[in-house]
This record gives C-alpha cells, sequence and structure tokens, in this order.
C-alpha cells in the first residue's frame, strides 16, 4: 500500500492496476465469506 500509484501505472499500466483491483476485491469478499461461515 506503500507504493507510488504513479510509479505502479507508469511501470506497468491499466493491467497491473486491473489485477491490484481484483486482488483486493478477492481478499475482501474471502474475508466477508468467512465471516459469515
Amino acid at each position: 500500500m506503500a507504493h507510488n500509484p504513479k510509479l505502479i501505472r507508469r511501470r506497468f499500466g491499466r493491467t497491473a492496476l486491473l489485477a491490484v483491483t481484483l486482488a483486493v476485491a478477492g481478499i475482501l469478499l474471502a474475508g466477508v465469506l468467512m465471516l459469515l461461515l
């Protein structure tokens, strides 16, 4: 979370941003499922 978004965007582009967003969403979803089950 300490990485500079501009550096990430410059280095990897939108694909990496999408991958990070999906990873965070997956972790949050897993956490919610763990709480519910």
